[in-house]
């Protein structure tokens, strides 16, 4: 499923963009602050990006300067109204961004993704099914340490992982803690809401260890708040999945992730 990044002001057009794209897209909300996305666009990795300026009271040049320089690679969807576009424009003028004013409704969203994303098939053509990722031979075995507290959690993703990797399971943050005192993992897979130790606490521990600054952490979780995502954005986690995990996506992420820090 492809990610989407919505990016705008918490009112009712966004609500309704993001409604209507859950059913097809893999979606992310993010304020129009630099800062937060910035990051949102290093951790989530997204196919697409939407950014609604509609009920937004003043443009932020700094945005797009900043996107044309950084992030010019995703193809950038911007739903406003064609009076705020002529005060774009002159931000805007790189292929990548395309426009869609207002009024807008579900079908003319879901037409403009799809053809920006080249998803469109051709009449009469069944679609695709997306194939597996195939996990290339290593070297060695790379070792993961899983954190949650849920038992049903820990034995799934063992399940899903084991082989090729090898696979230590912790119940809290605590326990994880004393194993990479002792060993660091290749990679944490970390939850975020646990009794204890919570996540964003226990990576934050995590960076203090010897070394520990070097292990990627990957938050897997349930919860998908923003302000909860964005308070360990600033320790740069290598990314997270929300629950429940698809087995396909989740070990094309890990793969993503072990190649970036270990290649």
């Amino acid at each position: 499923m492809k990610k989407v990044l919505l990016i705008g002001a918490l009112n009712e057009v966004l609500r309704s963009v993001n409604d209507c794209l859950l059913d097809h897209f893999q979606v992310q909300l993010c304020s129009l602050q630099l800062d937060n996305i910035k990051g949102m666009i290093k951790i989530y990795r997204p196919n697409l990006i939407i950014i609604c300026q509609i009920g937004v009271d003043e443009i932020e040049p700094t945005i797009y300067e900043w996107m044309n320089q950084r992030a010019a690679y995703i193809p950038t969807l911007i739903v406003t109204s064609k009076e705020v576009w002529d005060v774009l424009l002159p931000y805007c003028e790189d292929q990548h961004y395309e426009t869609l004013f207002r009024p807008i409704n579900s079908q003319s969203i879901m037409r403009k993704c799809s053809a920006m994303l080249s998803l469109e098939e051709e009449e009469g053509q069944e679609p695709k099914e997306d194939k597996p990722p195939v996990l290339k031979k290593k070297d060695r075995t790379y070792h993961i340490l899983v954190v949650d507290d849920n038992a049903m959690v820990l034995r799934n993703i063992k399940g899903m992982l084991d082989p090729p990797y090898k696979i230590t399971l912790a119940k809290s943050g605590e326990t994880a803690l004393a194993l990479m005192e002792r060993a660091l993992p290749d990679l944490v897979l970390l939850d975020y809401e646990m009794p204890g130790l919570d996540g964003r606490e226990t990576f934050e521990k995590i960076l203090e260890l010897p070394h520990g600054d070097k292990v990627p952490v990957l938050f897997l979780t349930g919860v998908s708040e923003k302000q909860k995502i964005l308070s360990v954005l600033k320790n740069r986690p290598a990314g997270y999945v929300l629950k429940p995990p698809d087995r396909e996506k989740l070990a094309e992420e890990i793969e993503h992730i072990l190649a970036k820090y270990y290649s």
